[in-house]
């Protein structure tokens, strides 16, 4: 190029310098770390443990949203505090969610983004170990969010379903609707998250002794990777 034109005052305008990528609020946030590894000689209450529960669009992490948060944080096995939260998914909700859960858009329309209350769920379980029904299910969701968020994430998540596979043979099945009627439990509201979380915790503490257990006696019922 000629160096006369280069170093002319037309120069910017015949070739305007290319604007720099606008960056995302999202692009600015320094990763986090949630890490939680308790001692396994520990007694179980001796740790605070949370039962959780979400309900989502779909089955499949990577492609649906959560909708709903329901957590219930127990110290010395006993209740001390909940957490629970809609939430309005990014692409809509489906049939299949309103079917199942009966939240429709209206519903979510004016609730937060989950980008807006991951932080929040992440502190109040913070510390804490976790326990869940189909617990390889809730724990993909939640690693995905954590990922999508910039959370690194780990923590122990313990499955009551693989509980029940084990200690309750003898059942046809061992889904939560099963297993509340085996222990004669009722549900506030089925499908929605703290109703489901109420009764995981009960069927839990009617499956093992809490007050004895360690966190050792857990491990063939944790959650892998």
């Amino acid at each position: 190029m000629d160096d006369q034109l280069k170093h002319s005052m037309f120069y910017e305008v015949l070739f305007p310098p290319a604007k720099p990528k606008p960056q995302r609020a999202g692009d600015l946030r320094l990763r986090q770390t949630l890490r939680y590894m308790p001692d396994l000689d520990q007694r179980l209450a001796e740790v605070p443990w949370v039962v959780f529960d979400f309900e989502t669009t779909g089955l499949k992490a990577s492609k649906h949203e959560i909708v709903e948060i329901g957590a219930i944080k127990y110290i010395n096995n006993k209740k001390c505090g909940q957490y629970s939260q809609l939430i309005n998914p990014e692409n809509g909700v489906t049939w299949a969610t309103t079917r199942i859960t009966g939240l429709t858009s209206a519903d979510l329309q004016d609730q937060p983004r989950l980008c807006e209350v991951i932080d929040n769920f992440l502190q109040f379980i913070k510390g804490s170990v976790l326990v869940a029904h189909n617990a390889e299910f809730d724990a993909s969701f939640l690693r995905t969010a954590c990922d999508k968020h910039e959370w690194d994430f780990y923590c122990p998540i313990y499955c009551t379903l693989k509980m029940a596979r084990q200690l309750l043979p003898d059942l046809e099945r061992r889904t939560l609707d099963m297993l509340a009627q085996h222990y004669g439990l009722s549900f506030a509201s089925r499908h929605r998250s703290i109703g489901d979380a109420e009764v995981t915790a009960q069927v839990f503490s009617s499956m093992l002794n809490l007050d004895s257990l360690k966190l050792c006696d857990l491990e063939a019922w944790r959650v892998r990777r």
